[in-house]
């Protein structure tokens, strides 16, 4: 019921209308009664959908997150089993890192959720946006290394927001 409620909305009839040759008699008032059902089901429509599933009471859809979760689990500690064997500042800042995330997929109800690691993160890279920001307004830097500094910490910010997924195509 959904779908057909919120399915196309008359553009096909519109770009009809607009299609047919002006020398068509009426062809104005055709295009103009397409563009009132186009914008009459548009509003009726629109407005009525979220009343509509309101009422209809569908409920959260949780399939997705009920089958990432798992998966993404099994993920991490595959990623996890490769660093017992390895030693150093890499391993353990790896160690840290996934295990963070470990816990949120475990323990959260969110399993996307973003974890005190995540967080810590993103405060850091609005202090270093701050930085650079004043590096360049200053003549510190050159335009072309504000410009890759600061891709350089887009790219940081949309790890730290997207951790999860980010894991899923590290390992």
């Amino acid at each position: 019921m959904i779908l057909s409620w919120s399915g196309m909305r008359g553009l096909l009839t519109l770009a009809t209308a607009f299609a047919l040759p002006s020398s068509v008699p009426g062809r104005d008032l055709i295009v103009l009664a397409a563009f009132g059902v186009v914008i009459g089901t548009l509003m009726l429509q629109g407005l009525t959908l979220g009343p509509l599933i309101r009422r209809l009471n569908l409920g959260a859809d949780s399939g997705l997150a009920d089958e990432i979760a798992p998966a993404r689990k099994r993920l991490i500690e595959a990623g996890l089993a490769v660093l017992p064997a390895r030693a150093g500042e890499a391993a353990d800042a790896l160690r840290f890192r996934y295990g963070a995330a470990g816990k949120v997929t475990a323990e959260a109800d969110d399993p996307q959720a973003t974890s005190e690691f995540d967080e810590l993160h993103l405060e850091m890279i609005a202090c270093q946006r701050v930085v650079l920001h004043r590096m360049r307004d200053s003549g510190e830097i050159a335009e072309d290394v504000y410009r890759r500094l600061q891709e350089e910490l887009d790219w940081s910010e949309v790890d730290a927001r997207s951790f999860g997924d980010n894991i899923l195509t590290a390992t």
